[in-house]
């Protein structure tokens, strides 16, 4: 279903954007701030799946690893791939192939580049729809990004169609 949009401030807003907003302003009448969680009831009636990209070069430990021989011969390349991780992948199936990030943190808690955990969690409890079978990762780090936009950006979208992925949460790294 495709999200009714209307023009406000010279941005494209979706129904359940106009949703939150009008929640926000009511939280901030009272003088709560505009902070709240998901509406879960609206997000499970519109039947939404959610999928992740996250840029940490993540990959499962019997993929492919990203290039870094290549980005260490060049520092102005970065390998423009990405990666499939299937709902399942815990810590122990994925390693970080990212020359520009210190992976002892998400060897600790992988949460904190690929919060795949917290996404199962808020599905278990009923606080987001559905998790696409599938989640992404590429190298946040492509100083010349044109193969990433050109091939890689419309392969993951493909995909994510192919998921029936509403939402995408994108995960800086």
């Amino acid at each position: 279903m495709e999200a009714e949009c209307y023009v406000k401030n010279r941005r494209l807003l979706p129904v359940y954007q106009r949703h939150y907003q009008a929640h926000d302003q009511e939280l901030d009448q009272h003088g709560e701030g505009a902070a709240h969680p998901l509406d879960a009831a609206l997000q499970a009636a519109l039947g939404m799946h959610n999928g992740m990209l996250s840029s940490a070069g993540i990959a499962l430990k019997t993929d492919t690893p990203f290039d870094q021989d290549g980005e260490r011969k060049n520092p102005w390349w970065g390998d423009p791939s990405y990666r499939i991780l299937s709902k399942t992948a815990t810590q122990a199936d994925v390693r970080l192939y990212h020359l520009h990030i210190d992976p002892s943190y998400a060897e600790q808690d992988l949460n904190c580049l690929f919060p795949l955990q917290h996404l199962q969690e808020m599905e278990t409890i009923g606080r987001i729809g559905r998790i696409s079978p599938r989640h992404y990762s590429i190298m946040g780090y492509l100083l010349n990004p044109e193969n990433l936009l050109c091939k890689t950006v419309p392969a993951l979208i493909r995909n994510l169609k192919e998921d029936l992925a509403d939402v995408v949460v994108l995960v800086p790294a």
